[in-house]
């Protein structure tokens, strides 16, 4: 027996813009797995057989072309230099401001890094990036972040000789499943709204292999939400 299905997602963003995804699936075992490359992105789709009430479950996820998936928070690094990056992100947990910090996240010239999964739709992450020859990535959400691996909440700080206060700057992701924001080296290479540039500061931190983080965070399950405060704003 052949178990037939149509899926459609409307409105699944994936790279630079939304398509549509209609595909008619036939697989002839309940607990088979199909996977289907569309573009740059896998397509997995996985069916299992209730056992108390005989129905279909289905199960579908996008990933990139490194097999990660797709619904994640992504750094570009389009300069010539290696770039350090920590990234503020929805954490639950945390209070009274529910975002947490994790750094640093150390990416090579013209390379993307995975920073946070999960879904990106309508999310706000905040980040902060520098490299060795004064160029800083920052903006106006002051807090403190170690010279070590870090994963904590916002308000948390530090103390030491590697402890600093910096300024993160905010993204406000949208309808984006996925989304990549891409550092580039001066503000004329600025072409579209995911791209960024730096600004000159004399800030220096000292970060050995103790400082680098290898694995993304992951979003908390949305709640209630308070977000870090502009210093701007009186």
């Amino acid at each position: 027996m052949a178990y037939h299905i149509l899926l459609e997602k409307r409105s699944c963003v994936l790279g630079k813009g939304g398509i549509r995804v209609k595909l008619v699936v036939c697989l002839h075992n309940p607990s088979h797995a199909a996977v289907f490359k569309l573009d740059s992105f896998l397509f997995h789709l996985s069916m299992t057989l209730s056992k108390n009430s005989h129905r279909l479950i289905v199960q579908y996820r996008f990933f990139d072309q490194d097999g990660v998936d797709a619904m994640s928070f992504y750094v570009r690094n389009s300069t010539p230099n290696p770039v350090w990056v920590a990234v503020g992100y929805y954490d639950p947990d945390c209070s009274p401001i529910t975002y947490s910090k994790a750094g640093w996240y150390r990416i090579s010239p013209g390379r993307r890094r995975l920073l946070v999964t999960g879904s990106s739709v309508n999310q706000t992450y905040y980040y902060y990036a520098y490299d060795l020859f004064g160029n800083t990535w920052s903006g106006d959400f002051p807090t403190d972040v170690p010279s070590t691996a870090f994963n904590t909440c916002w308000i948390e700080s530090c103390q030491g000789t590697g402890c600093r206060e910096v300024g993160f700057d905010e993204v406000n992701v949208g309808n984006f499943q996925n989304y990549t924001l891409t550092l580039v080296e001066a503000a004329g290479a600025v072409k579209s709204r995911n791209m960024r540039a730096p600004k000159k500061s004399t800030r220096k931190f000292k970060l050995g292999k103790a400082s680098l983080r290898k694995t993304p965070v992951k979003l908390g399950k949305l709640g209630k939400v308070r977000k870090p405060r502009n210093r701007k704003r009186k």
